[in-house]
């Protein structure tokens, strides 16, 4: 057979024809890709633990979760839709939300009935260490596997995809770039400690009578030895009150000390803990509150960027729902038959872009202001602790 005829014979097998239709059937060949970052995924779980990335995530993800959804299409279909996912949804983006620290995110999708009606009962959330995404020929994540070699298949899987390059299922992390910072940031802090350890317990000197006499000189030295010990341990210490010919006591105490230095390492943690939040691509200026760098304008741009940024996080977290939920609630109740039906989240709203710049701005401007943050919560529909 000629090289045409094969590609045609190919072809073919590419596209069937069903109910008069044609479509293109995905290969669902599984390809099974490990994860291959120079930086360990548990490196990012130990990122989350420092206080500027915990909070800096926090800033990422709080205006995401605080925002409805709402279902576009035939009212039945709609309503089936919201009834089979309302209970669950919150969860479901607080857990797909895991991808913005790790690259992806995967969760397992649990089925109820409720009066013949599919829904969502829950979704178990995966550690993304432990997981293996399986692709197709075309690069689509359709499961993925966890220890034990069990295999969690399409119709459970939820996997969400942050930053996808190249082909790579497992994304790219927004702590990425900020990873080698937070290093630093370990090592620094370590000396820190030493250092103000140093100087709130410095090292004693103790000062005594030298000798032409070598026995006496050693004697002197031991008793000023003990002395040092005795003074570690909190003890009483007694000292002869002979003077020189000068009137300087000839047996002292005294402590070991240095210039200042606690304001050199503080502001240098501070210059990296900006750099950890322009790696996360969150207005530094405006979290740090620092006066000395930038400008009002000029923390006003990057608070829009930021806000550009956040509307394209909900843009890619809305097409999945769609694709990996939405589609599966609609194909289980009521067949492939039926289209046009779209979950949309809601963006941030002009009223709630506003209200975050102006407190935003008055922090830089003040340098010093302080908003509650349960007024902040309500003000902007934010989740509470409470």
């Amino acid at each position: 057979m000629s090289i045409l005829g094969r590609l045609k014979n190919k072809l073919s097998e590419l596209f069937l024809d069903r109910n008069n239709s044609r479509r293109v059937v995905i290969s669902r060949r599984k390809h099974m890709f490990a994860y291959k970052d120079d930086v360990p995924l548990d490196a990012f779980k130990r990122m989350r633990d420092d206080p500027q990335v915990s909070a800096g995530l926090s800033v990422i993800k709080l205006p995401i979760l605080a925002q409805k959804f709402s279902v576009e299409g035939s009212p039945e279909v709609a309503d089936t839709i919201v009834k089979a996912i309302n209970g669950s949804y919150t969860k479901i983006v607080e857990r797909a939300l895991y991808a913005i620290e790790f690259g992806f995110s995967a969760q397992e999708i649990v089925w109820s009935e409720d009066d013949g009606i599919y829904t969502i009962a829950g979704t178990l959330d995966v550690d993304p260490a432990t997981v293996r995404l399986n692709t197709d020929d075309f690069g689509e994540v359709f499961s993925y596997t966890i220890p034990g070699g069990i295999e969690v298949p399409a119709e459970k899987a939820l996997v969400f995809t942050y930053q996808k390059e190249f082909g790579n299922p497992y994304g790219r992390s927004r702590l990425l770039p900020a990873y080698e910072v937070w290093r630093t940031k370990e090592l620094i802090w370590l000396f820190t400690n030493r250092y103000f350890e140093r100087k709130g317990n410095p090292p004693t000197i103790v000062k005594y009578p030298s000798s032409h006499l070598q026995a006496e000189a050693d004697r002197n030295a031991d008793d000023a030895l003990e002395i040092g010990r005795a003074l570690l341990e909190n003890a009483v210490v007694a000292l002869p009150s002979t003077r020189d010919e000068h009137g300087r006591e000839i047996w002292d105490l005294g402590y070991l000390t240095d210039d200042a230095r606690a304001g050199m390492f503080l502001d240098y943690l501070r210059y990296l803990d900006r750099m950890i939040l322009r790696a996360m691509f969150i207005p530094d200026r405006v979290m740090t509150q620092d006066e000395a760098v930038g400008s009002y304008a000029l923390a006003r741009a990057h608070l829009d960027l930021f806000l550009l940024s956040e509307d394209g996080l909900l843009s890619d977290l809305e097409e999945e729902i769609n694709r990996q939920i939405v589609a599966r609630v609609v194909e289980y109740n009521y067949g492939k038959q039926i289209s046009g039906v779209r979950l949309r989240i809601s963006r941030l709203s002009q009223v709630d872009r506003e209200l975050m710049r102006d407190v935003f701005m008055e922090m830089v401007k003040s340098g010093d202001a302080r908003v509650p943050s349960e007024t902040l919560a309500r003000e902007l529909g934010f989740p509470s602790e409470n």
